[in-house]
């Protein structure tokens, strides 16, 4: 293949788009084998390897089990187009979105994407505070699909089935056109997984920054209903948006949402403090932040 190394080359670097998965390199090679002049005896293995081994063409093997992928990218690609690319369904969420949404000041150096689960059945068991304060004691779950490309840490991230809700395609991230969550679903996120964030301090910090955009509290109070979670996260957001310096006025629809039990901030709390408002232990160190 070596008398057509020029005109493919010349072809993968002409293209707009940089990344293609196995199914997609394949069309490339049957769609101009005849302007390459490959000979018919030219397998797509052959073609691979050629193009990986000759020419500037690299292979990425991302995530593992259910969520394993093969991508392959022409030249220097930036990584949140390789995950865009890889999983198309996917999108950034907790302290990347944040970032995306300007609800932090600098980029986190680790990368969280999301792809969500199937729908599965809804549960209908009563949530009693002796399983709530169980829970809340043990570690937090957290992805164990861990990988880096271009000393860049990726999480990718398997979350429950929303339908998508509040995910806004083209946001941007550094050069990159890239699906994230918006502001309001990001704020939810960062409330139930505290871990892919900076904690509770980075919560408030982000929820401080939201004010000066806008958000809606209504919005959040539908989002929350709709992902339809089993814990009173509304307790969290309430805590935090008060803290953070929301009006009471705007709180409404959150304390409407009522305080049955008390809840947590975060898993594993050391000498939590109290609020008795949002009925919701806090570390202590919160109050300096």
């Amino acid at each position: 293949m070596n008398h057509a190394k020029h005109k493919i080359a010349t072809h993968f670097a002409s293209q707009p788009v940089k990344t293609w998965s196995r199914t997609q390199l394949s069309n490339e090679f049957e769609r101009n084998r005849t302007t390459w002049l490959l000979d018919d005896e030219v397998t797509l293995s052959q073609f691979i390897d050629f193009v990986l081994t000759e020419l500037e063409m690299k292979c990425l093997k991302l995530g593992q089990n259910f969520n394993f992928a093969t991508i392959y990218c022409w030249g220097n690609v930036d990584v949140p187009t390789i995950l865009q690319s890889a999983y198309s369904v996917g999108y950034f969420s907790h302290a990347t979105a944040a970032f995306i949404n300007g609800l932090l000041e600098d980029e986190p150096s680790h990368l969280y994407f999301n792809i969500e689960q199937p729908a599965k059945p809804t549960r209908s068991a009563k949530l009693e505070q002796s399983r709530i304060d169980a829970a809340f004691k043990r570690p937090v779950r957290s992805s164990n699909n861990v990988f880096e490309i271009s000393d860049r840490s990726i999480h990718l991230l398997s979350g429950k089935n929303t339908g998508q809700l509040g995910v806004v395609d083209n946001q941007t991230l550094g050069s990159n056109l890239v699906r994230a969550t918006n502001t309001e679903r990001t704020l939810i996120d960062l409330c139930v997984r505290p871990l892919y964030t900076n904690g509770p301090s980075g919560i408030l910090k982000a929820f401080r920054a939201a004010i000066p955009l806008s958000i809606s509290i209504r919005q959040l109070v539908d989002n929350l209903r709709n992902m339809d979670f089993a814990y009173p996260y509304h307790q969290a957001i309430g805590f935090y948006c008060q803290r953070a310096g929301f009006p009471l006025s705007q709180l409404e629809e959150l304390t409407a949402l009522g305080t049955r039990h008390r809840f947590y901030l975060d898993y594993e709390l050391e000498d939590p403090k109290y609020d008795d408002r949002w009925c919701i232990y806090y570390p202590p160190e919160l109050d300096e932040v």
